[in-house]
């Protein structure tokens, strides 16, 4: 059984969107950059997962557990709105209980109690911590460039494990703008629509996450607003599953979703234009054809993210 094939996803909503307000008093939610801006957020992850491998009847279950603290910094802003972002990964911490024995002590670590892991991957987490990697995106969001982690020469489980972490596909998975296309001076009621390309693990292909935004209402007092997004997943493309060592087997791997779906709510900072907070919540079925035979893979995840000033991190 692969280790990422249990899916570990840090769902992280972050966002560095600044509000701006024309003198008729309308509100701009397009995203815009400012030079030298430090966000903080914790987050909180949990993913239970059912799994069962034909031709067994029953399902084994898996729970992991993860928890993260990033800083996103804007470090340069270009005159057509593109911007570069260094992103930090703070301390981690990430813990599994159920399934396959040794799993739970493999994936037991805490950056903040590192002296105290027992887990043979402690190395490669700790890796992964304080270590600034450099990620250039255009005015849309859209990522142009993506400089630092890499898998380290990594194949398998224990690549897809690190680059579930910290790599472009885990930023891009990020849903830093959720802003981004709603309409020019929003009301209660207002809506908006993205669709979202997610990478799946195994080498299975990737699913489109088709999300709905609508702004559901101001709070003037906290200057902020709350937007609610429901969405569905459905299957994009295959994939070629990867051999014990990593290279192509030359077999298609056929992914199949049976049901997907996918919400959320986020608390909006309009005069910082900053994600205050958000809760989103996630359940997916899925049928993947691995090595080890045809595996039915059901996730319950839900996640949460609140900003925090960085003295939360000393």
């Amino acid at each position: 059984m692969s280790l990422h094939g249990l899916r570990i996803t840090v769902a992280v909503l972050v966002g560095t969107l600044v509000v701006s307000r024309t003198l008729a008093g309308e509100i701009n939610l397009a995203p815009r950059f400012e030079f030298g801006t430090r966000i903080h957020y914790i987050s909180h992850g949990l993913i239970e997962h059912d799994i069962r491998i034909e031709p067994a009847t029953t399902a084994d279950k898996m729970t992991v557990r993860t928890e993260s603290g990033m800083t996103f910094e804007v470090t340069r802003v270009e005159p057509d709105g593109s911007a570069t972002i260094e992103w930090t990964l703070r301390y981690m911490a990430i813990s599994a209980t159920g399934m396959l024995p040794g799993i739970g002590e493999m994936l037991d670590y805490d950056s903040r109690k590192a002296q105290t892991s027992l887990s043979p991957l402690a190395p490669m987490f700790a890796g992964l911590v304080n270590k600034p990697v450099t990620v250039r995106i255009d005015a849309l969001g859209n990522v142009v460039d993506f400089k630092g982690f890499g898998a380290g020469g990594l194949m398998g489980p224990l690549g897809f494990i690190m680059q579930g972490f910290m790599s472009r596909s885990a930023f891009e998975q990020l849903p830093l703008f959720v802003t981004s296309g709603a309409p020019t001076n929003p009301r209660n009621g207002a809506k908006w629509s993205r669709s979202t390309s997610v990478q799946m693990p195994l080498a299975a292909g990737s699913i489109v996450m088709d999300q709905d935004f609508i702004v559901k209402r101001f709070q003037s007092s906290r200057r902020t607003v709350e937007i609610e997004m429901k969405g569905t997943l459905r299957k994009s493309t295959a994939g070629a599953f990867p051999s014990p060592d990593g290279r192509p087997t030359g077999t298609r791997a056929p992914l199949e979703v049976s049901a997907g779906t996918v919400s959320g709510l986020f608390v909006w900072d309009y005069q910082r234009g900053q994600l205050s907070s958000a809760e989103s919540q996630m359940k997916l079925n899925t049928e993947i054809d691995t090595l080890v035979g045809r595996m039915h893979l059901q996730q319950d995840m839900s996640s949460s993210v609140k900003r925090v000033e960085e003295r939360r991190f000393d």
